[in-house]
């Protein structure tokens, strides 16, 4: 709205003679620009890099254009930087307090990386947490340098949980899917299993409790069937127990244009094991739309 009001009442001073303003309003439009939804799946890691160095710039444009024009400039940096502060002072006991568990402990909990032949991996995080994990939340994941050999010292990504054992969550199964620069350099071993030092903070997300409907229907395209796993795994789990008044889980997934046949591949391998926990064999029905192939399959 700033920008436009400029633009519709000059103040008599050229554009170019306020740099600030220039490279303000360039990084801001290129932002807007590279936000698309398109560029942003297609080219994720790039994405993030550059939209750090224009946040940077924009903030620096900002500050020169308010010194350019206000004899106290200070004054509209002042209340955001201290906001900004505020922030990172409450994140930082929130962070602190979630990892409250691990420092009465005196060590790091361990995580079992697993890469998968399809390049994907599956991470199986032991941890005495001390919040209880619902399905189909996420959580973050945090990699020591020191193990993983990366740069900077601590690295992290969010990721969801495909399932959780335990009435206090002890293990944690969680699948990658290596878009981000972190993860496609831990998984760059090949096929194997390596065990790092990690720990995780959350759970986020909302909560679905599932197991109170006779039926379930979900529905989910592409990737976002991983969100799925996680709730599958916990209506199985409460059937067993006989705490759940599910008595028929029916999933639809639709494979979409941008859906990668390793990613399918993978993520197929994990409803397969689904089905194989499925004792009475009618619990969980499954359906998967190809659009690609024109073809409907259910199992």
């Amino acid at each position: 709205m700033h920008i436009l009001l400029a633009l519709y009442k000059p103040t008599g001073t050229p554009i170019l003679r306020d740099k600030g303003a220039l490279i303000g309003v360039i990084s801001i439009c290129l932002l807007i620009i590279l936000s698309s939804k398109v560029i942003r799946e297609r080219f994720y890691a790039a994405f993030f890099r550059i939209h750090q160095v224009l946040a940077v710039a924009s903030i620096v444009g900002i500050a020169k254009h308010l010194q350019f024009h206000s004899y106290h400039p200070g004054a509209y940096l002042y209340i955001p930087a201290a906001a900004f502060g505020a922030f990172l002072v409450a994140l930082l006991g929130f962070t602190l307090y979630s990892l409250a568990a691990y420092f009465e402990q005196g060590k790091w909990p361990r995580a079992i990386l697993q890469t998968l032949e399809e390049g994907h991996a599956l991470v199986q995080l032991s941890s005495n947490m001390t919040s209880e994990v619902k399905p189909g939340q996420f959580v973050t994941l945090w990699f020591f340098r020191s193990v993983a050999k990366l740069s900077p010292t601590l690295q992290s990504g969010r990721f969801v949980v495909v399932s959780a054992s335990g009435a206090q969550q002890n293990t944690l199964q969680i699948f990658v899917d290596p878009r981000s620069q972190l993860m496609t350099r831990l998984l760059a071993h090949g096929p194997g299993e390596q065990t790092v030092s990690a720990f995780i903070t959350g759970p986020y997300g909302n909560i679905v409790q599932a197991e109170h409907f006779e039926v379930v229907l979900m529905v989910a395209i592409d990737l976002g069937v991983v969100s799925h796993l996680g709730q599958i795994n916990h209506l199985l789990a409460s059937r067993s127990n006989k705490s759940s008044r599910t008595r028929r889980v029916h999933l639809v997934w639709q494979l979409g244009s941008i859906m990668h046949q390793d990613s399918e591949r993978s993520i197929r391998k994990l409803l397969n094991q689904a089905l194989k926990d499925d004792d009475s064999k009618d619990f969980i029905h499954i359906s998967i739309r190809s659009p690609k192939e024109d073809s409907y399959t259910s199992f």
